[in-house]
């Protein structure tokens, strides 16, 4: 009778503690790579003192990153992600830029992988001279 009643003790706990351990599991084991289609803002960073934009970068770019299906949940742990366009070979009259997986930055985020620049493939600014 006693090994019954040591059996029963706690059970709600030893019940608990199951369903956490298949959580965990079900979590570590399903674990899939994807890819997914995300929108980054973009950033100009390096522009020369004595040149300016002349129109305005685009807004957003789209990037396709790979990686487990759990980092895109956490999408808004990486607030600092965006695409970088270095400007600082920029020339009158006009700057072009081919941005890759190279141009974003993930913030330090690193279990992603950048995959490619879906959008925009060229970026054309005209430059002018600061006055």
């Amino acid at each position: 009778m006693r090994r019954v009643d040591g059996w029963r003790q706690n059970l709600g706990l030893k019940i608990l503690s199951l369903v956490l351990a298949l959580l965990l599991w079900s979590f570590v084991h399903g674990t899939k790579i994807v890819e997914r289609e995300v929108s980054l803002p973009v950033r100009c960073v390096n522009l020369p003192d004595t040149l300016m934009l002349l129109a305005d970068p685009p807004r957003e770019a789209r990037v396709v990153l790979s990686g487990a299906a759990q980092e895109f949940v956490l999408q808004h742990v990486w607030p600092k992600a965006e695409l970088r366009l270095d400007l600082s070979r920029a020339r009158i009259p006009v700057v072009r830029f081919s941005p890759g997986p190279s141009s974003v930055a993930l913030g330090g985020f690193a279990h992603l992988t950048v995959v490619r620049v879906a959008e925009p493939v060229l970026v054309e600014l005209p430059v002018g001279r600061r006055k």
